[in-house]
């Protein structure tokens, strides 16, 4: 009763005497009849298209070989060892710019938000209007202890979905949407 398990990732509780006993005495198969109201909806849009991007959280990083596909079809592509333009690319915060064929983000600044949390620095490409799309980069940290981004479905700078790989201070992979 009331133990705190512990394994070698997490710590978890078990439910009281009182909690065990009663799920053991009562079967959980009526489902009772509910009605919930509210007073207003909130309608979260779907963003089902977009573009895509990449950047870091609390590290410096280089991505290369960028190539969106669709239904075998070349939309977007970036071989910064080819051609060293970035003017697809509309990056928010950071240093960005081309180096040893790859596009770099190179500022060593930890920035934080008024929340605490680590300010992402991220470049953002393509159409607002792409759909079931295959994304494929390469990308290698090269300095700091955080994450990288990879964005896809991104509207704009504000509406975007992010795949976090080794987020700061873990290695921890999520998916964030702003």
């Amino acid at each position: 009763v009331n133990l705190i398990g512990f394994d070698s990732a997490r710590s978890f509780g078990t439910p009281s005497y009182w909690v065990q006993w009663l799920f053991s005495h009562n079967r959980g198969d009526a489902a009772l009849p509910t009605k919930i109201q509210s007073e207003s909806e909130r309608i979260v849009p779907v963003i089902d298209r977009g573009g895509i991007g990449i950047g870091t959280t609390g590290s410096q990083a280089e991505f290369k070989d960028i190539k969106v596909a669709q239904s075998g079809k070349v939309l977007f592509q970036a071989d910064f060892s080819k051609d060293t333009s970035t003017s697809a690319w509309r990056a928010f915060r950071g240093s960005w710019q081309v180096e040893n064929g790859a596009y770099a983000q190179l500022s060593p600044i930890v920035e934080h938000d008024m929340t605490g949390a680590l300010t992402d620095f991220r470049a953002l490409a393509g159409s607002g209007q792409w759909t079931d799309y295959t994304l494929s980069l390469k990308a290698r940290r090269t300095g700091g202890t955080g994450g990288l981004l990879v964005v896809f479905r991104a509207q704009d700078s504000a509406s975007w979905f992010a795949l976090h790989l080794g987020a700061p201070g873990s290695a921890d992979t999520y998916i964030e949407r702003s």
